[in-house]
């Protein structure tokens, strides 16, 4: 009995209890509140708490690779996980900013982001500047130069995305987006014109779609406010315009939205990916 007491004794005396202890169920390691926080001891902390992650996903590997392979099943689930997440949103330009950063991490690095045991807490570090009405997507270097626990979090979120897959994770973006459609009440009318435009024709066809039609829901979201509601819902119009499909199969879209904002931004995003259309013929 008399060695329990002497045992905590004995590390005090030699140092050891001035270490800092790291908890595995905290977000942060846990600090001496009598002595003053040097910068290397700060650095110190931050590699114990990546350390910690790396370890925890070490502990789960099996489990790990099933949870986050890339299948039918898995696809649902993180559609699910990103429609939450932007149905977390009240502001709708916000909320375009933050499907904007999925687009673009899935087209631009062929990565999901906000996956594996650092998911969600890289997901609440990049909610902090979506909220700000910021786009986190190719400013993560600069955003967290300040956090390198946010970069590193953020950075280990990231699956790769077999090239097979890759349009397949731009559809299941175009499908949270609808989700977002649905479930706001000034929305739902622009969900039933875009279903009822990809129900006309087969879009298999076309080998671009997903990527393209993504783009465009974006830009509809984004650009809500601009849209002529007498053009953008009139089936007279579609029909009327319905020959520009033979040129591209989206402009039909495009062109009834009556906004120069849209057809500015999807115009410049074909000519990015050396798809221009000269429309000086038909739009005037």
């Amino acid at each position: 009995m008399h060695m329990l007491f002497l045992l905590p004794l004995v590390a005090s005396c030699s140092g050891l209890g001035k270490l800092t202890v790291y908890n595995m169920d905290m977000d942060h390691p846990s600090t001496s509140k009598q002595e003053p926080v040097m910068d290397h001891e700060r650095t110190n902390k931050t590699e114990q708490l990546m350390d910690a992650y790396m370890r925890k996903a070490d502990e789960y590997a099996d489990q790990h690779a099933k949870e986050y392979s890339f299948n039918k099943i898995n696809r649902k689930r993180w559609e699910g996980y990103y429609t939450s997440l932007v149905l977390d949103f009240e502001d709708i330009g916000n909320i375009g900013i933050l499907i904007s950063d999925l687009y673009n991490y899935i087209l631009q690095h062929d990565k999901l982001p906000f996956l594996g045991p650092e998911g969600k807490p890289a997901a609440k570090k990049a909610q902090e500047i979506w909220q700000q009405g910021k786009q986190v997507f190719g400013n993560e270097e600069e955003i967290f130069r300040k956090d390198p626990e946010g970069l590193f979090l953020i950075h280990k979120s990231f699956r790769k995305i077999p090239e097979a897959y890759k349009q397949k994770c731009l559809k299941m973006i175009s499908e949270v987006i609808d989700s977002l459609l649905q479930s706001k009440l000034d929305k739902k009318k622009l969900y039933e014109r875009l279903t009822h435009f990809e129900q006309s024709f087969n879009k298999e066809v076309y080998p671009h779609y997903n990527e393209e039609m993504t783009y465009l829901k974006i830009l509809l979201l984004k650009y809500f406010n601009t849209i002529d509601q007498d053009t953008f819902y009139s089936d007279f119009y579609s029909n009327f315009t319905s020959y520009l499909q033979t040129i591209h199969v989206l402009l039909p879209l495009v062109v009834c939205s009556g906004s120069d904002a849209i057809k500015d931004d999807f115009f410049n995003f074909l000519k990015k990916k050396d798809r221009s259309i000269d429309l000086k013929d038909y739009i005037t």
